[in-house]
């Protein structure tokens, strides 16, 4: 009887070992530490970009810290050293080809940072120049001399500045010989007239030009030869190679799956109670995590629904678009989600109005709730009489940076605010361009870029805050809009476009404002067709009686 049990105990516990096994195989993947790997190589992408775009600020405009380049540096060999730490479940030869793309990374990288630094030397003399050159052609300009020689010398140095400071935006070289014969220009005068270098700086003027037109292409070729190096495109390839390791791993463990479930079968009558009890326990915490998550979906859904009711209660009325005799008005807004991060609004008091239109990054409910906060900002400094644009937007932005500070979020807007009043606008705030189509037909088109800054982006923004005028007469249009309309894309990735949105408002000019909105919308349907829209869409259209 002994040997008859002994085999069978010997299979049962072989079974249960097995089947042990086969458990553990199935239950290798650490989800947690693929989320962590997938997220440092989506990193390792976004400080690349944001390197690349730092370097292009550094190129363009004229910033005396580097410290954004070496922080970004830090970070990306920071990131390095953890992508070193391949998922356990990934296998050793997968792991080499991982580890053989991180290499080939690493020198990517080197060779980013040495280009670097041989930019920060040759972009620091180019831009010493480029500062020092205006000024010291303005303090020869502000000198008055009766010597007939200086009239030419100013205008000689004017169109010496127009051109070297054109030259340095410009990729193309064409502007480098007229440069160099303007200098020829100024050296000839020097010597013809016996120009000293105590009356005029002419000396250290030429000196910074070719300082300039020396270092500009060098840090051109250095600036394309760092943005052309692919890191991106590596850390794609790395993407790509995890992506299809992990999901080889998934199969791997589902087909261990596959067999501990064929075992389990195969052991269910010698213990199927067990079994029974363990899937009745195990359904039971299923079930009450699905109440718990029934219950949580219920609650957020009830939230963003909420939201969304709010932001449309705080919308403009009809009857309040028509408070200024004068002024037909039309608003529209379509959000791509439940919650939408545009805004606009449009408030009036004794003939006049303040109009905003703006536009959150992203959308969802934090846009949402953030487009909210705006709305209740601007109309506690409207109520509360505040008429100059600067302070009035900076005691906005400050309001709106402090709450974004405090959502620990990263989301900011573009606002701009027209201030309307017997046919003058006054337009503060950065935002996309405003279009004005006259009733003859021509069309204008008002650049916010230098009149503000982005909403909730820096505490300080009342330097940057200007004002642009536009008088508006009878049978003029103002339209203003979230890039959702002019950036929407059809099936094939073509966008609607700013000159469409021209040519339609144009063409329907003499309608009324609402004409005008729904003429917009339609043509911008037709135009999406069956592709998804990806973006808040809002309109504003006002029209002068």
């Amino acid at each position: 009887m002994k040997k008859v049990q002994s085999p069978r105990v010997f299979i049962v516990l072989a079974a249960i070992l097995m089947w042990a096994f086969l458990i553990s195989k199935s239950l290798s993947i650490d989800f947690n530490q693929h989320q962590r790997y997938r997220t440092a190589i989506v990193e390792l992408q976004e400080k690349d970009a944001t390197f690349n775009q730092d370097i292009l600020k550094f190129r363009y405009e004229l910033f005396n810290s580097y410290d954004s380049l070496v922080n970004s540096f830090t970070a990306q060999k920071t990131i390095q050293q953890h992508l070193q730490e391949i998922p356990s479940f990934i296998d050793a030869r997968e792991q080499r080809q991982i580890q053989n793309i991180l290499a080939t990374q690493a020198e990517l990288l080197k060779r980013k940072e040495n280009l670097s630094e041989r930019f920060k030397s040759q972009n620091a003399a180019l831009k010493n120049s480029l500062r020092y050159l205006p000024s010291l052609i303005a303090e020869i300009k502000e000198t008055s001399s009766e010597q007939k020689w200086f009239v030419p010398l100013k205008t000689t140095l004017n169109s010496l500045l127009y051109d070297i400071l054109l030259y340095n935006l410009t990729a193309s070289e064409d502007l480098k010989p007229l440069i160099k014969a303007q200098i020829g220009k100024l050296s000839e005068m020097k010597d013809q007239y016996k120009i000293s270098e105590e009356q005029f700086s002419i000396n250290l003027t030429i000196s910074h030009t070719i300082i300039i037109l020396n270092n500009k292409p060098q840090v051109d070729e250095l600036t394309n030869q760092i943005l052309n190096i692919p890191i991106a495109q590596q850390a794609k390839t790395l993407e790509t190679a995890y992506e299809n390791f992990y999901e080889k791993a998934i199969k791997t463990a589902n087909i261990y799956r596959l067999f501990a479930y064929i075992l389990s079968l195969v052991l269910l009558g010698g213990i199927s109670y067990l079994i029974i009890k363990k899937f009745s326990e195990a359904n039971h915490k299923i079930t009450v995590l699905n109440e718990r998550l029934k219950a949580e979906n219920l609650r957020m859904g009830a939230e963003i629904e909420f939201t969304r009711r709010l932001q449309k209660m705080i919308l403009p009325k009809d009857h309040e678009l028509s408070q200024i005799p004068e002024l037909e008005i039309a608003g529209f807004m379509e959000p791509a989600d439940e919650v939408g991060g545009d805004y606009y609004d449009v408030l009036t008091n004794n003939g006049a109005a303040k109009i905003g239109i703006g536009d959150v990054t992203g959308h969802g409910l934090e846009s949402g709730v953030l487009m909210l906060m705006l709305q209740t900002a601007i109309r506690t400094l409207q109520e509360s009489n505040e008429t100059d644009p600067v302070r009035f937007m900076d005691v906005l932005n400050r309001t709106i940076y402090k709450n974004v500070e405090r959502m620990n979020t990263d989301k900011n807007l573009t606002l701009v605010l027209l201030d309307y009043y017997q046919g003058q606008l006054n337009i503060s705030g950065q935002h996309e361009e405003t279009v004005v189509v006259r009733s003859s037909g021509e069309v204008e088109r008002v650049d916010t870029m230098d009149l503000g800054f982005p909403i909730g982006l820096d505490a300080e923004i009342a330097n940057f805050i200007a004002q642009a005028q536009v008088q508006l007469y009878s049978g003029d249009v103002a339209v203003l809009y979230t890039d959702g309309i002019t950036e929407a894309e059809d099936i094939n990735g073509v966008q609607y476009g700013m000159e469409r949105l021209c040519e339609v408002v144009k063409r329907y000019r003499l309608s009324s404002a609402t004409e005008i909105q729904e003429a917009v919308i339609r043509d911008l349907r037709h135009h999406i067709g069956v592709q998804k829209v990806f973006d808040d869409i809002t309109l504003l259209v006002l029209k002068q009686k």
